[in-house]
């Protein structure tokens, strides 16, 4: 990629926190942003920042907790803009509580979203990647508290 103006930067969880500045950030660098999270409405206000700042969003809702959700959004941005370049698999929560009172669920639903959804935005994202040498960024966080 040599012209940042053509370049198409994907951001899950892009609706607020992290996700959100990437997006604001990478605008204004002059790449073309598309926006994913569950948070269309949230979604909607980040693209508008955006095209307010004179650049360019899309918006593709994305439930990362879905794979034909995820699957989906990568066929809208190829139909839609053509390419991707960069896809920045942001999307993620957490489990809040004391250790003795989370459940296997609770544990599961962390998994799926945070290593599952993650792996599979790369896996469905990666052949179009690998078509211009694309790039893969990949967030990931960890807290706890002791007591």
């Amino acid at each position: 990629m040599t012209n940042v103006k053509e370049g198409i930067v994907w951001i899950t969880g892009a609706s607020s926190g992290i996700g959100k500045s990437m997006a604001l950030e990478w605008a204004r660098l002059g790449y073309k942003v598309v926006l994913s999270s569950r948070r269309k409405e949230l979604l909607d206000k980040v693209a508008d920042q955006i095209r307010y700042s004179g650049g360019e969003a899309l918006v593709i809702p994305c439930d990362i907790m879905e794979e034909t959700s995820i699957e989906n959004a990568v066929q809208q941005i190829i139909k839609d803009l053509g390419r991707l370049d960069i896809v920045v698999a942001n999307a993620g929560f957490g489990v809040f509580g004391s250790i003795e009172k989370l459940t296997a669920k609770d544990w599961n639903r962390q998994l799926q979203g945070n290593v599952t959804g993650l792996a599979l935005t790369v896996k469905y994202a990666l052949p179009h990647l690998k078509k211009n040498n694309g790039r893969i960024g990949l967030v990931g966080s960890v807290a706890s508290i002791s007591s």
